[in-house]
């Protein structure tokens, strides 16, 4: 399957959280996903893959968002939104 990499209208890719370089969309052999390009970044992190443009990019945009609270011993986290 052929992928046009191409962002499309009206969503956006963020910046890599460890150098700040804007995401791009690649190609692998199952889909299409998100990663940092940047020949630089220590971490270089990607996304699963996906089938569209769009779960690829909402994967990469909403990535870390729910944080875990650190509670004494015995109590059960809470996940935060």
């Amino acid at each position: 399957m052929i992928y046009d990499t191409k962002c499309p209208n009206g969503l956006n890719i963020l910046p890599c959280p460890f150098c700040g370089e804007v995401g791009e969309l690649c190609v692998d052999f199952d889909g299409i996903y998100v990663g940092c390009v940047n020949k630089c970044c220590l971490v270089a992190p990607i996304t699963l893959s996906f089938r569209s443009k769009r779960d690829a990019i909402y994967a990469w945009n909403n990535r870390g968002r729910k944080e875990v609270n650190i509670l004494p011993m015995g109590r059960k986290p809470k996940l935060v939104n």
